[in-house]
């Protein structure tokens, strides 16, 4: 005769309790891989935004006291750049009557971009401001000075030390972080990027 006998209760229990230890265990390995996928995207996008915004203002920069020189142009760039250590506002030529001033600079943890133009006709500046990116801990600036008119930057220096030097280029260094609960404890990341001005001012 073929034995029948089923499992019995305590078995069953045994079984039953092996499963659930090995869902639950398979459930938390699934939460932890796709917490760490979002951190490592979190950390792509972030890093992403950072160099969009570092080029962002760094083709600003290098456009800094731009004038054509044509003789239908009617601006005459009197600023050129107003340094800071963390703020930058640099002015160039938009078109024959149109000056365009654009301001970087952080609050509350993003990176703004205000831009404004003025016409040579006095018309008052109509501007735009517009956020960069989010989780910014630092945005700093410094500023190389050519100390021997060998056209290169042979001296870096904060805003407070530009005074009447010739300035040739501006280091750009913006740090940042996931803004989101979650990813509170990732790595700040720190991008550094130097504008050298095609138009030596100051």
């Amino acid at each position: 005769m073929r034995n029948e006998r089923g499992l019995s209760l305590t078995e069953l229990l045994v079984t039953l309790a092996m499963t659930g230890f090995l869902t639950a265990g398979a459930y938390q390995m699934a939460i932890r891989q796709g917490r760490t996928y979002n951190a490592q995207d979190q950390v792509m996008d972030l890093q992403q935004g950072i160099r969009i915004t570092l080029n962002q203002i760094v083709d600003d920069a290098q456009m800094a006291g731009y004038d054509s020189d044509r003789a239908t142009s009617k601006i005459v760039i009197a600023q050129p750049v107003v340094p800071g250590d963390d703020q930058l506002t640099i002015s160039y030529e938009f078109d024959d009557t149109t000056e365009r001033t654009v301001t970087y600079l952080v609050s509350g943890g993003q990176v703004l971009k205000q831009v404004a133009y003025a016409t040579a006709s006095g018309t008052p500046p109509a501007g735009t401001q517009e956020p960069l990116l989010d989780g910014v801990l630092s945005l700093r600036f410094t500023y190389g000075l050519d100390t021997n008119n060998d056209g290169g930057a042979d001296a870096w220096v904060p805003a407070g030390a530009v005074g009447t030097g010739r300035l040739v280029a501006i280091r750009v260094r913006l740090s940042a972080r996931p803004t989101h609960p979650d990813f509170a404890n990732v790595l700040s990341r720190e991008l550094e990027s130097i504008a050298t001005l095609r138009n030596r001012i100051l």
